[in-house]
This record gives C-alpha cells, structure tokens and sequence, in this order.
C-alpha cells in the first residue's frame, strides 16, 4: 500500500511539473502544413499525423483529410476529392494512383523529348551538310565560264599575219579588202607585207 501511495504521488507531481502543452499552437502548425514540392502524398500523410497528435483533435482522420485536400500540391486530387465524398484512405489510395500515372507520363513525355531533340539534331546537320555542299560547288553556268577562260588564257596568242595583231581574231581581220602600201596587193597591212622590196638602182 505505501508502494501505490508513492507511485501516485509520484504521478501528480510529474504531471503536476510537466510543460503544458498549448493546443492552440500546435493546431496553427498543423494547419501551416504544407505538402513540398516532390513530396510523395505518403510522406506528408505520415508528417502531418504527428503533427496532429499533439493537437487534440476529436476526429484526427477528418482533420487529416480535409487539409490534405487543401494543401495538397495536385490539383487533380484537390478537384476529384471536391467533387465526391472521399475518406481518408480512399483520398490517399487515389493519391497514389495519380502520383504513379504523373511519373509514367513524365517519364514517356521525356522520352518524346529527347527523341524530337535528337531528330532535330540530324535535320539540323543534314541542312548545314547539304548548305555547305552548295557553297563548295560552284554553279554550273560559272564553273564553265572559268573554265572556258582558263583554257583561253593558257593558249598563247599567235601573230596575224595579215594584220600583226592577235590572231585568232574575235571578228573580222582589219587587213581584210585592204590594201598594202608596200605592194599594192590586197588583203594585208604594210608592216606584215612579206613581198620583197624592190631594188635602188645605182
């Protein structure tokens, strides 16, 4: 009996000096509670619980769900929870399952991604490749010209020999239907005049 009896005072005196704990405060923090970007569902269903067991609260799944639904960061969730009457482990088992379907999708959606990117890259390349080809090769129309200059520049000129000037002509010779002044034949100039002069007599 003086065993129990010091139990029990022992008891009232730890309660008696233990910190009390302010309900008010605790329940503002639980409803400052936020779900963090990245933060699976699970994870903040597990933070908020122990936030909430120091609040006092009657009915803790009640208050559990309808913060969750506020402060959730998928809208999907927040919309589907609004429109049907969901309880706590119904809200967390569709939260689930759009947390999978969201993964999945990003998941095919990169892959899209990095497929386009990759294509564009080629397409890209492709397009310098083929631009660069055009510049290298010269156009026919001019690849010919110089080439037809080329060829007439490495063909030395050679002398008419009716006029002295550069033969071939690119018209008509300027000896031709005229008359030499050295011998009066026609058909080239004096100075290419090829006829012997006559003599000087003594």
């Amino acid at each position: 009996e003086a065993d129990a009896d010091y139990e029990a005072a022992v008891g009232k005196l730890t309660e008696y000096f233990a910190p009390q704990t302010n309900i008010a405060y605790e329940v503002y923090n639980f409803r400052q509670a936020r779900q963090n970007q990245g933060e699976s569902l699970d994870s903040y269903h597990v933070r908020l619980r122990q936030l909430a067991k120091t609040c006092d609260f009657t009915d803790i799944d009640k208050e559990m769900k309808e913060h969750i639904i506020l402060s959730c960061t998928s809208n999907t969730l927040r919309r589907r929870a609004l429109q049907d009457e969901y309880s706590l482990d119904k809200l967390l088992k569709v939260g689930r399952s759009l947390e999978i379907s969201e993964s999945q999708a990003r998941h095919l959606e990169g892959r899209d991604q990095a497929i386009n990117s990759v294509r564009g890259r080629n397409r890209s390349y492709q397009m310098r490749r083929n631009y660069s080809s055009r510049e290298d090769k010269p156009p026919t129309h001019f690849s010919k010209k110089n080439i037809h200059t080329s060829k007439q520049s490495k063909e030395p000129h050679q002398t008419c020999r009716n006029c002295g000037g550069h033969f071939p002509h690119k018209q008509v010779c300027p000896a031709k239907d005229k008359d030499c002044r050295a011998c009066g034949k026609r058909g080239h100039f004096a100075r290419v005049c090829r006829t012997n002069p006559p003599k000087s007599k003594p």
